[in-house]
């Protein structure tokens, strides 16, 4: 079995297709549901399995070269024998999206600007609406900052496990993927663990991109989130379709990092970040 990238070259976040190639002996056959191993460590969107090959569509979720390993496919002999095909490891080289360096960027000077004759009603009307906005916004923040003040004090003094683990349960009972809101669910189940992951870790989760999160990290438990966020970004941002035994093997994953970060003090039962003990 052959396997080959349909590029050369890749940049961070595109989506490209691995081909896997082959060719049965007469009388062979692929199972039922064949399933490929060595994907693990891959950000696979989806698979497609044919008589003569297998195409594969990966995200680039890496800065460096993109590793594949040897993939193993299994099959049924003439004999009607399971046996297994493998192909050799490859490789893909993933370049910046912006190849140029800033200093050879063509940088253009700013222009001074430049006065207009208005109306003196087209000068204040637009400062007024923008005034009266403002007040309007300020209000409404006033009434829910009131109505949420006591909820608020609960919720800061929940450990962040607890309070994230409540979320997670709440979002399963929601029944948003059955009622078609898809991206609603995804946008909730990212949010959840970004506020979990920046209560835990020294950087601020909640405000930076995925690609932000995983120049951060340097263990296991959180590489393993960072895929579940590229994943929930394909969703929120790409238009993929989890299936529903996808969406709760992400749930599923969300719980478990939960569980392998949560630490608790001995003498006061206050969660800590596992870096601080």
């Amino acid at each position: 079995m052959e396997a080959s990238f349909s590029k050369d070259l890749a940049h961070p976040g595109e989506v490209i297709n691995l081909r896997l190639h082959f060719s049965l002996q007469k009388g062979a056959r692929l199972p039922d549901r064949p399933s490929i191993t060595g994907l693990e460590k891959l950000t696979v969107i989806s698979t497609r399995i044919t008589s003569d090959g297998v195409t594969l569509k990966l995200m680039v979720d890496t800065l460096d070269t993109l590793h594949v390993p040897s993939l193993t496919l299994k099959f049924i002999d003439a004999d009607n024998q399971e046996r297994e095909m493998a192909s050799d490891p490859t490789q893909l080289t993933v370049t910046p999206a912006i190849e140029d360096p800033p200093d050879n960027l063509d940088m253009r000077p700013i222009k001074g600007i430049m006065l207009v004759n208005r109306g003196l009603w087209r000068t204040w009307i637009p400062y007024a609406l923008i005034a009266l906005a403002a007040l309007l916004a300020f209000g409404i923040w006033r009434i829910v900052k009131r109505g949420k003040g006591e909820k608020g004090e609960i919720e800061r003094l929940t450990p962040p496990d607890i309070a994230a683990l409540k979320a997670l349960d709440d979002l399963n009972r929601s029944g948003l993927i059955e009622m078609g809101q898809i991206k609603a669910y995804y946008f909730s189940l990212s949010e959840i663990m970004r506020i979990y992951m920046e209560k835990v870790r020294p950087f601020p989760a909640y405000e930076l991109t995925t690609d932000e999160i995983a120049a951060c990290i340097d263990n296991d438990e959180d590489r393993k989130l960072v895929r579940l966020l590229r994943q929930t970004d394909l969703v929120k941002f790409a238009e993929a379709r989890p299936t529903l035994a996808q969406k709760e093997e992400h749930w599923l994953q969300a719980r478990q990092y939960v569980e392998d970060t949560r630490t608790r003090s001995e003498n006061d039962g206050i969660l800590k970040p596992a870096e601080e003990r």
